[in-house]
């Protein structure tokens, strides 16, 4: 059965004009609900690998997660999201 994509965010892949915005998306979560969905995707188990750095798409900052890819069997989502 094929993964499922999650936060595939179309500021991520420059020209592709497709997805939701990780801008409109930013803050929508429940305040309450943010550390148990932060913890949750951290605990994926690591899918696919990169050798590049992660920046922080908001501030710049660099280097803020490794770049890989992460599941729970169902879904895959960027490292950089929780």
């Amino acid at each position: 059965m094929p993964l499922h994509a999650a936060g595939n965010f179309r500021e991520f892949e420059p020209g592709s004009g497709e997805g939701p915005s990780i801008v409109e998306a930013r803050g929508k979560i429940p305040e309450a609900e943010r550390s148990r969905i932060g913890r949750y995707l951290a605990t994926g188990a690591v899918f696919a690998v990169s050798s590049g750095p992660l920046s922080d798409w908001f501030t710049g900052e660099k280097n803020i997660a490794p770049h890989h890819t992460q599941t729970d069997g169902v879904w895959h989502w960027r490292a950089d999201l929780p």
